[in-house]
C-alpha cells in the first residue's frame, strides 16, 4: 500500500452524482430507493486523510429548534438519512482502503473499508468489494 501524496489522483473534493447497484445492472441501489437522489461530498487530502458525507435529499427538519432537539422518531429518521465517516486512506491504483476513525455508524469505527477504484478524468467510481454498491463522484 502506498500513502497518499500530491501525486495521488484521488486528492481533491468530489460530489456524489450516482449511487447504484452493479449487481442490478447499475440501477439505483436495490433496497435503498430513498438514496436514488442522494447528495454527498468526498474529500481526499495530500496528507492521507479522507472524509465523506452522504444524505438523502430534502431531509426533514426537527420541529424543535433546540440545538439537540427532535423527537426520538425525528432523530431515528435523521440517522437513517445521513452517513458520514472520516479517517485515513491508502491508495494502490486499483483499490482505496478507508481506515475509519470516526463514523455515524459506531460499528464502522476502527474498520478498513476496501473499495475498487475506477477513475476517468473527473469521474471517480468507487465500488465495495462484494460489488453490491457503487458510488459515482465528480471532481469539483
Amino acid at each position: 500500500m502506498s500513502a497518499a501524496g500530491e501525486h495521488c489522483p484521488l486528492v481533491g473534493t468530489w460530489r456524489l452524482v450516482a449511487w447504484t447497484s452493479p449487481l442490478d445492472g447499475d440501477t439505483p441501489t436495490a433496497g435503498f430507493p430513498e438514496w436514488e437522489r442522494a447528495q454527498g461530498q468526498l474529500i481526499y487530502t495530500e496528507q492521507g486523510t479522507m472524509s465523506v458525507q452522504t444524505s438523502t435529499p430534502e431531509r426533514s427538519r426537527f420541529g424543535d429548534e433546540a440545538v439537540y432537539g427532535g423527537t426520538p422518531e425525528e432523530k431515528a429518521t435523521a440517522y437513517d438519512d445521513f452517513r458520514a465517516c472520516c479517517g485515513t486512506y491508502d491508495f494502490t491504483g486499483e483499490r482505496v482502503v478507508h481506515h475509519v476513525d470516526q463514523s455515524v455508524v459506531p460499528d464502522d469505527i476502527g474498520s478498513d473499508q476496501t473499495l475498487l477504484v475506477r477513475l476517468d478524468d473527473s469521474i471517480l467510481v468507487l465500488t465495495d468489494e462484494p460489488r453490491s454498491r457503487s458510488a459515482t463522484w465528480e471532481r469539483i
